[in-house]
């Protein structure tokens, strides 16, 4: 059901183990905003074990530099508790707290200065999950 669900909404999985893949996975993301379609993207690439930041992957900053997006950074608090990585089983009757923060605009920076991006999305990150 759930990979269905995926399907049918425009979902676009990066294959993160295949370079290439991974690319044009890029690819279709960029063709999909195109469309209008707003995409979430998880810069740590999975789930945390412990509920801390891991770190950031680049390709999703270098996808919004080249469409000049707006990232909006979202803090999740107490996801690990209700879906532990590595794992489907969900734990009912827990609660999350997600926060949202200022959009931040790709389209100020550059190849030269897109770890200036990363870093600053990630400690507006940081301070919305409570870290």
């Amino acid at each position: 059901m759930w990979g269905k669900a995926m399907l049918v909404s425009d979902f676009v999985s990066i294959d993160r183990k295949n370079v290439r893949n991974a690319i044009s996975d890029l690819k279709k993301a960029e063709k999909t905003m195109g469309k209008g379609i707003i995409l979430w993207i998880s810069p740590e690439g999975t789930r945390s074990k412990t509920g801390k930041l891991l770190p950031f992957k680049r390709g999703g900053f270098k996808l919004a530099m080249e469409i000049n997006a707006r990232i909006i950074p979202m803090g999740i608090r107490g996801c690990e508790k209700i879906m532990p990585a590595k794992s489907l089983k969900i734990k009912c009757g827990r609660q999350i707290e997600i926060h949202f923060g200022q959009a931040v605009d790709a389209s100020n920076y550059s190849n030269q200065n897109r770890k200036e991006l990363i870093n600053t999305v990630e400690e507006k990150i940081r301070y919305l999950s409570g870290q």
